[in-house]
């Protein structure tokens, strides 16, 4: 394989030498969608998902239950999505990077997918059981292939991916109930209010890698979904509409115009359909779909002048998103987990949605802090030193002192 040559990969590596100053909206994008997994893994973490009906009622109140609906039609999976939309497209600032600075491209992205993995099993393990980087790494090796296709297959591909398979579900009368969580839910309820931090970690690690009460197809739709959103970001990429929003703007407008109602039309009918019926399978692409219309507007909306200090404020989460995802687990355990302040099951949505603002709050001030004196965050600095397999300077360069390639 010849790292990194193909003409693709050139023009990906133009693009970005060329638009650089520009991708501080990326970073505010991907800060951005942070919030929003943030706020859902940490009501996950909070145990509302796992108390049976009579139970969930003396916590939650009529504005929690309308919290709960809010979070589940505007937030829930449409975040994610916007994280693996994003994942596809960093890729491409990878291998422009890798070919601007000549650097193997080939080992530098296995590794860096490995110790992704490996971090993947840290956060499922210690931090939160339901990590995504560990199915980022796997799936992103399909990316080693899926760039060295031409754009109209890998757009191709990509909607195949992100609304082929409801359909077909809706059409072949597939199931999206899952019947078997609640007994998951209350296993999981007596682990996590257990004091042992031991006894979270072996439940962690049983709800990772055991056997899901989750359908297979809702599962399979799951991956496929991951890998569709990262060929759009790859086709975003080498595209460049990231790179200059002002030179896409219609694009990008007539993206957002249609996949926002869209989008917020068949959440909406997930929402209002019963768990077995038809038009639930359907309605599930509607989560990539309000995902790119999220990422079309708010990219438009950051790009604006007036918008530069907004873009400012989020873009250090971004460049520390490892470091945010991570610690937010952590943070979210210790809230919420018996070994911690044990408050697990005992407080309602609109609780929850304060806790995980704050906690986003106090991990963007952190971010602030840490970059005003440091090149990358502490998560992310590991990341790089083991993909390049090099011990790197961490603090930011004197003046006049050259910067590292």
């Amino acid at each position: 394989m010849q790292d990194a040559s193909s003409p693709t990969g050139r023009q990906a590596a133009r693009t970005v030498s060329e638009s650089a100053g520009r991708l501080v909206t990326v970073d505010a994008l991907r800060a951005i969608a942070l919030l929003g997994i943030l706020i859902i893994n940490i009501r996950s973490i909070s145990g509302l998902d796992f108390l049976n009906a009579e139970t969930l009622a003396t916590v939650q109140g009529g504005g929690d239950r309308l919290a709960a609906t809010t979070l589940a039609v505007l937030v829930k999976g449409k975040s994610l999505s916007a994280f693996s939309f994003l994942f596809g497209f960093s890729f491409t600032l990878f291998l422009a990077s890798c070919i601007r600075n000549q650097r193997p491209f080939l080992s530098l992205y296995l590794r860096r997918i490995f110790f992704l993995f490996c971090f993947g099993l840290i956060n499922a393990a210690f931090f939160y059981w339901g990590d995504i980087l560990i199915n980022y790494a796997v799936l992103g090796l399909l990316l080693l292939v899926a760039f060295r296709l031409p754009q109209w297959l890998v757009l191709t591909l990509s909607l195949i991916l992100l609304l082929v398979l409801p359909i077909a579900m809706a059409i072949s009368d597939m199931p999206v109930a899952d019947p078997g969580m609640l007994y998951e839910g209350l296993r999981s309820l007596a682990a996590y209010s257990d004091p042992s931090f031991w006894t979270t970690v072996e439940h962690n690690l049983k709800r990772f890698f055991g056997p899901s009460d989750e359908l297979s197809v809702v599962r399979l739709w799951r991956y496929t979904d991951i890998v569709g959103l990262f060929l759009l970001g790859l086709w975003t990429g080498r595209a460049g509409l990231l790179h200059d929003v002002t030179r896409h703007r219609r694009t990008l407008l007539a993206i957002a115009l249609v996949a926002v109602p869209a989008g917020l039309a068949m959440e909406l009918g997930r929402a209002l359909a019963t768990a077995e019926s038809t038009p639930q399978a359907a309605f599930m692409a509607g989560t990539p779909v309000l995902a790119v219309g999220y990422i079309a507007t708010a990219a438009l909306l950051l790009n604006l002048a007036c918008a530069a200090p907004v873009r400012g404020f989020f873009a250090p989460a971004g460049k520390m998103a490892l470091t945010v995802y991570l610690m937010s687990g952590l943070i979210g355990e210790i809230i919420f987990y018996g070994w911690g302040l044990d408050l697990i099951g005992e407080v309602g949505t609109m609780e929850v949605l304060g806790i995980a603002i704050l906690v986003y709050a106090g991990l963007l001030a952190f971010c602030h802090l840490w970059l005003g004196r440091f090149r990358y965050g502490p998560w992310e600095w590991i990341w790089r030193c083991l993909t390049y397999w090099q011990w790197l300077p961490i603090t930011k360069r004197a003046p006049g002192q050259a910067a590292p390639r």
